[in-house]
């Protein structure tokens, strides 16, 4: 008020206000009332980065609560991204950049999508960050570890990982998308769990040479060479394929067709133009199954069947 009645004009150019921090039972902290909780004994108990997520993804534009339950929901959620940075360091160990590395034009294209929806997750926590929206910015991060990573694209990449020979095509091209997932996640969650993204930057091969500290490396912007509109809308209906197929693995198990995902043959009958350029292979990685054929359709409908694969499982090898 001083400001703008002595220069017309108030002494700052944005001003962001925040709410109460209420207890679980929506009441307002105080030491008197007994019911505060102590940054120290969160710290203590679940870390800092724990208690910076839940700062993190809180809007505090409005009244917040804290408590031991929401705590507990927030470790969830700090396992989950800590679950996925884990898996890429793991997946990275042998991978040396510049030696190892694919060219994107020889990226396989689902490495090429997962990048592609990297640069996407960059646009949404870069706005949320620059408009304070902390929240959603966090949120972002989260969606993208559970839901595009562990459950889908990390899943996926498992026999390419493990079972391809070391210096085979896709498993490198797999290593470089992994290697920029990491590199990008480590320094977008640095505002935030500033100690687990320094601990991935030290681990992540090769980090170090570019800075030697993930709070002096260059923030990440999208990089249009992984921007790709219509590869995303193509993939975009894989997906809901995948999901149906997930659905309809779901209902054989139940009904005793088949036991397990692995034990399956998914059999697809016309109305797939998408699946264009898609071995059996591919889409058996894809849907996690054994077997996929795809059969024309008569009169241009389609179907989805479940069964067991061809073949007998064979047992391990003695000794």
């Amino acid at each position: 008020m001083v400001g703008v009645s002595t220069k017309d004009t108030p002494p700052y150019r944005q001003v962001i206000t925040n709410g109460w921090t209420l207890d679980e039972r929506g009441k307002a902290m105080h030491k008197s009332a007994g019911n505060a909780v102590a940054p120290a004994t969160v710290v203590d108990q679940y870390g800092a980065d724990v208690l910076r997520l839940w700062v993190g993804s809180i809007n505090y534009f409005e009244d917040v609560r804290l408590g031991g339950n929401i705590l507990k929901q927030v470790v969830e959620s700090y396992r989950r991204i800590r679950n996925t940075l884990r898996y890429l360091l793991g997946a990275l160990s042998d991978f040396t950049p510049g030696r190892d590395s694919v060219s994107p034009e020889d990226l396989t294209e689902l490495d090429r999508w997962a990048l592609h929806t990297l640069q996407t997750l960059v646009s949404d926590v870069t706005r949320g960050y620059e408009t304070y929206e902390f929240h959603r910015a966090t949120r972002a991060i989260l969606d993208f570890c559970t839901t595009d990573m562990s459950a889908f694209y990390l899943d996926v990449l498992k026999d390419r990982l493990y079972a391809s020979a070391p210096n085979d095509p896709a498993r490198r091209s797999a290593q470089t998308a992994l290697y920029e997932i990491a590199s990008v996640l480590a320094r977008m969650l640095s505002p935030i769990l500033s100690h687990t993204a320094e601990e991935v930057w030290q681990m992540l091969p090769g980090a170090t040479d570019i800075a030697p500290s993930v709070e002096l490396a260059v923030f990440p912007e999208p990089d249009t060479l992984y921007q790709n509109g219509a590869l995303a809308e193509r993939w975009r209906v894989l997906l809901a394929l995948r999901d149906e197929v997930n659905r309809a693995l779901e209902n054989a198990r139940q009904t005793g067709t088949v036991k397990k995902s692995l034990e399956a043959k998914v059999t697809l009958t016309g109305g797939q133009d998408v699946l264009a350029g898609f071995s059996g292979e591919d889409l058996a990685m894809l849907f996690l199954v054994s077997q996929v054929e795809r059969r024309d359709a008569d009169g241009g409908s389609s179907s989805l069947l479940i069964g067991p694969a061809d073949g007998a499982r064979s047992a391990p090898a003695a000794g």
